[in-house]
């Protein structure tokens, strides 16, 4: 990416860094999009395979786009930092691992096929890599440290407010999500945005405690595998994807009607359940108990990193100072 259009964070003013999130989440969904439209002119036998071919599109270009911004510390991972993020995020992580248990234990009981073992590939590199990496780089990793930099890191109230922040962009590209079809749902769509939402909460307070993108990408990949287990695995699609049309099979109308009304009561007790659960632990996670003492370590931290660089410097000038005055000694 040109230097002209992709200024520097370093000497950026912290005021300007909340249009250049929204400049950066705009132009990844411009070029996400429209390499969508490229690849809808292609006929596809599995129904991720282009949403795969999205994504290795897009990673490369997030990685360059990290690189850029001089935020290349992000992709450090050391173990430690991630056992304490999938710690922190245990209780998350055991839904997830159930809900997908319990989904496949399903439709074995029911006799349904498992789909082949290609396509089953595609789907599990789709959301275990593609959509965990692109959605976590990008709002945990660019968004949020750059609302960090705009809000600060010196209290809580500054970090939770960058979270909400992030968060709050995060949510609201979910609601294009309702366009992916020929008949927009936007009951469906809100419920979305508002999951995504508090989603966004939890995975950037994960992110916060354990400073591992890593693990945040493993998380947030598995929860997604694990909603669309039964469309990737056994290809049957699941009860969250459903739409109006897709009763129009039943001659019945009141009884058409009847299912619409149970399934957007579902809807709704889903996303209360789900939004309700991700915002206790995000309170859980995020308590000052366990905050203040992280801010404090990393101010200390910044304070001799800035020492050190300001020793560093001396000693470069005195350096340079020494080796002028033996030149002109040599002449």
């Amino acid at each position: 990416m040109s230097d002209r259009f992709i200024p520097k964070v370093h000497n950026m003013k912290p005021q300007k860094n909340v249009r250049l999130c929204i400049f950066l989440i705009a132009g990844y969904l411009l070029i996400y999009h429209a390499f969508g439209c490229v690849l809808h002119q292609f006929t596809f036998q599995n129904i991720y395979t282009r949403q795969l071919l999205r994504y290795c599109i897009m990673i490369p270009l997030l990685i360059v786009l990290v690189l850029r911004l001089q935020k290349q510390e992000l992709f450090r991972f050391t173990w430690r930092s991630f056992g304490k993020g999938i710690f922190v995020a245990s209780v998350y992580w055991c839904i997830a691992v159930w809900l997908a248990f319990r989904t496949i234990q399903a439709n074995v009981n029911s006799g349904t096929k498992l789909l082949p073992w290609a396509d089953i590939m595609i789907y599990s590199a789709c959301f275990l890599i593609g959509t965990g990496f692109t959605e976590e780089v990008l709002f945990r990793g660019i968004v949020l440290h750059l609302l960090e930099d705009k809000y600060g890191r010196t209290t809580r109230k500054n970090i939770l407010k960058a979270m909400f922040v992030s968060s709050f962009l995060f949510g609201m590209i979910h609601f294009l999500n309702m366009f992916s079809r020929e008949n927009a749902d936007v009951f469906k769509g809100m419920v979305q945005v508002l999951c995504a939402f508090s989603g966004g909460l939890f995975f950037s307070a994960v992110y916060f405690r354990s400073r591992n993108i890593w693990c945040s990408v493993a998380i947030h990949g598995f929860w997604d595998f694990a909603m669309g287990i039964e469309s990737g695995i056994f290809g049957v699609g699941y009860i969250m994807d459903l739409s109006v049309d897709d009763y129009s099979m039943l001659a019945d109308v009141a009884l058409r009607k009847k299912v619409i009304i149970y399934r957007m009561i579902f809807r709704v007790i889903w996303a209360i359940i789900l939004v309700g659960g991700e915002l206790l632990l995000f309170g859980f996670i995020m308590r000052k108990k366990k905050v203040q003492p992280l801010l404090d370590r990393e101010e200390e931290s910044n304070a001799h990193n800035e020492k050190e660089q300001e020793s560093n410097a001396h000693i470069e000038k005195e350096q340079k100072i020494g080796n002028n005055e033996a030149r002109d000694m040599e002449w």
